[in-house]
C-alpha cells in the first residue's frame, strides 16, 4: 500500500515540491519501518526458539565433554612403530597444522564469546533508549497536525509515527 502512495505521489502534481518530498520521505521511513519490525519480530521468534532448544543441546554437549575428559590415552597403534621418520614428520607437521587451527577457531569462539557478554549491556541501554523514545512519539502522534499542512502530508508523517511505535514495541 504505502508503494503504491509513493508512485501515486510520484505522479501527481496536486503537492508543491517540498511537500512531495516530504510526503515521500515519510512514506519510504514507514516502508523501513515495517521491514525493521519484520526484522524484530524474527529475531524474537529465533532467540525463543534458541531458548527452548538450548537445555538439550548444551545436555548433548557437556556429555560428549565428559567422554573426551574420561577418555585415556592409547598407546601408539603397531603402524606408528613401523613407518618412516619422515613420514613421521609430516604427520607431525599435519598435526601441529590442524592445531594451529584448531586454536585459530577457539580464539574466534572466545572472542564471540567476549561479545555475547556484552549484548546484555547494550540492550539494556537500548531498552532505556527507547523507553524514553516511546513517549515522545506517543507525544506526537496526540499532537494536532500543523496550520496548512496537506492532508497527504498528515497522513504520511502518522502513518511513519504509528509504524516507528510498532516497531519500537516489536524492538523492545
Amino acid at each position: 500500500m504505502l508503494e503504491n502512495r509513493i508512485q501515486e505521489i510520484e505522479a501527481s502534481s496536486e503537492l508543491d515540491e517540498a511537500n512531495k518530498t516530504a510526503v515521500l520521505d515519510s512514506y519510504r521511513k514507514a516502508i523501513s519501518l515495517v521491514e525493521q519490525r519484520r526484522t524484530y519480530e524474527n529475531s524474537t521468534a529465533g532467540f525463543v526458539k534458541a531458548r527452548q532448544s538450548a537445555p538439550k543441546e548444551s545436555a548433548v554437549l557437556r556429555k560428549q565433554l565428559e567422554k573426551l575428559e574420561t577418555k585415556t590415552l592409547e598407546k601408539p597403534p603397531e603402524s606408528l612403530l613401523r613407518k618412516e621418520l619422515s613420514v613421521l614428520q609430516q604427520q607431525l607437521l599435519t598435526e601441529k597444522s590442524d592445531l594451529t587451527g584448531l586454536r585459530a577457531r577457539l580464539a574466534g569462539v572466545e572472542a564471540t564469546l567476549a561479545n555475547k557478554a556484552q549484548r546484555s549491556q547494550l540492550a539494556r541501554e537500548r531498552l532505556n533508549e527507547a523507553k524514553i523514545i516511546r513517549p515522545k512519539i506517543a507525544d506526537a502522534l496526540q499532537a494536532p497536525a500543523p496550520v496548512g499542512q496537506p492532508p497527504r502530508l498528515t497522513e504520511a508523517r502518522r502513518w511513519a509515527l504509528e509504524l516507528e511505535a510498532s516497531a519500537l514495541g516489536a524492538e523492545i
